[in-house]
């Protein structure tokens, strides 16, 4: 079997390629996504630039910073954008500090990162407090592909081939893109679909290119025998949609965006207190063990937060088993304490623990 295996090793090939595509989507991407002006901005795999130059011309950023694995591409994006940031990295490792971008965006790359969990995390990790990340990739159901490639893996496969599809992943649907953002830990997700059309002059220039054997469709093209390639022209001629001899077709692709979430603060209580609104202990069944208990930076009133905008934190000692509960770093003010506040039925001290 050949290697259909995907190295954009060749930046001016893949700039015929894919370079179209990834500008026509990025176009509508960038309009959704929203982000705002004199931003610092991270384009996630930005191969030889195309999308990290849509940046510069349509969101007026404050900086532009570009990694990519292939040494080939970011040696092409320098010199063709001398002004921008590119580094050779890896999405799973960012080389980069904390919070040092305000927007982290990938433009048809997702489906290529082994480990996407350990990538977004990374994203996170390099964005401001409330910073915008965002990505596109192509739209997949099943085995029916939805890429740029898409109808020459669909023509492979009609002429008994089998076709050299990529390992689905599940960013490839809403629904998938949506999920795999919120188990990262990302905010505010939303999820779309964007579809482009392109035109090529003719079917010798569709051909040439999507042929070109870097890619998983242009290797499998190039492994087949003479009579099988004759096979597969005639049968795309006659089934992509063409006037005046030009082609043109469209593909879609799965679009997101979400938020880095504010700060919050975290505190730990044994499990048993999460059930009890009074300064009573747990009993030693619950606590499995002795506890102490003291309040720390005030007592709450009535389920509300006090005046310094911080919850009623309880430190505790104990056997038991612990919860976190985070608590955010700004809340409501506390209204002014009644005459006999902080007073259970039973006469001691009563305090409601402020949970979210």
């Amino acid at each position: 079997m050949p290697d259909t295996t995907t190295v954009f090793d060749a930046a001016d090939d893949y700039e015929r390629f894919m370079g179209r595509w990834s500008r026509a989507i990025g176009e509508k991407f960038l309009d959704w996504l929203g982000a705002p002006v004199n931003a610092r901005w991270l384009d996630v795999g930005c191969g030889t630039g195309a999308f990290s130059e849509l940046i510069g011309k349509r969101c007026t950023p404050a900086s532009r910073a570009g990694i990519d694995p292939s040494p080939e591409q970011i040696a092409y994006a320098r010199e063709h954008f001398p002004a921008f940031r590119f580094k050779v990295g890896d999405a799973m490792a960012l080389p980069f500090g904390e919070r040092e971008f305000d927007v982290v965006v990938s433009a048809l790359v997702i489906h290529f990162i082994p480990d996407r969990q350990k990538a977004f995390a990374e994203m996170k990790r390099v964005l401001s407090t409330g910073g915008l990340v965002g990505g596109y990739t192509w739209k997949r159901e099943g085995l029916k592909e939805f890429a740029a490639y898409a109808p020459m893996i669909d023509g492979i496969a009609a002429i008994g081939v089998p076709p050299p599809h990529s390992t689905p992943v599940e960013e490839s649907s809403i629904a998938g893109m949506r999920a795999s953002l919120e188990v990262a830990g990302y905010a505010d997700v939303a999820a779309i679909e964007i579809e482009v059309t392109q035109t090529f002059k003719n079917f010798d220039e569709y051909w040439e290119i999507q042929t070109l054997p870097f890619a998983r469709a242009g290797k499998a093209v190039q492994a087949l025998d003479e009579a099988r390639r004759s096979r597969l022209r005639d049968h795309l001629r006659a089934t992509l949609p063409a006037a005046d001899g030009a082609i043109t077709y469209a593909s879609t692709a799965v679009a997101a965006k979400a938020r880095k979430p504010e700060r919050r603060l975290c505190f730990q209580l044994p499990l048993a207190r999460a059930c009890h609104q009074h300064h009573d202990s747990p009993t030693r069944a619950q606590q499995g063990g002795r506890a102490s208990y003291r309040p720390a930076m005030g007592l709450c009133h009535n389920g509300r937060f006090p005046p310094n905008g911080l919850g009623s934190i309880w430190e505790a000692s104990t056997s038991a088993r612990f919860a976190r509960y985070p608590l955010p770093l700004k809340t409501p003010q506390a209204p002014r304490p009644r005459a006999n506040a902080g007073r259970s039925s039973g006469g001691r001290p009563s305090a409601s623990i402020a949970v979210v």
